[in-house]
């Protein structure tokens, strides 16, 4: 069975610097892969490719994959707590607002917004400005 929906979804959001295809894969098992249980069976996916790494902004194509799970497979994707997700964002909020449907462009808005801010408070303390 094809099925075309995350494809369709990632290529309409037309990210600067990426194309998207579709990929066929038969993962092999490995000890402690989260695959393991696909292992042999042929599965579908997506396969990201950079057109133009200068335009690209990786943490949109992140959020886009994310998002994108989350709204076409809710009962599907997960968050692993053994993988700390939340953890490695320093930050709890993130997966709970995702879940709730939170768009993509609104969480790096926000992350950019603190971007700009943090750049601004560290100024007067570079050395070489």
């Amino acid at each position: 069975m094809r099925d075309d929906r995350l494809l369709d979804a990632l290529r309409a959001r037309n990210l600067p610097g990426v194309t998207w295809t579709r990929a066929h894969f038969v993962p092999r098992w490995r000890e402690g892969a989260l695959w393991g249980r696909f292992a042999g069976e042929p599965c579908n996916g997506v396969r990201l490719h950079f057109t133009d790494p200068e335009a690209v902004t990786t943490a949109l194509v992140q959020l886009a994959l994310i998002s994108d799970l989350f709204r076409l497979y809710p009962d599907d994707f997960e968050f692993l707590a053994q993988y700390n997700f939340s953890i490695r964002l320093e930050d709890e909020q993130w997966a709970p607002r995702w879940r709730a449907g939170e768009s993509v462009e609104g969480v790096l808005a926000e992350w950019q917004s603190d971007a700009r801010r943090f750049a601004a408070r560290r100024q007067p303390y570079l050395l070489y400005p």
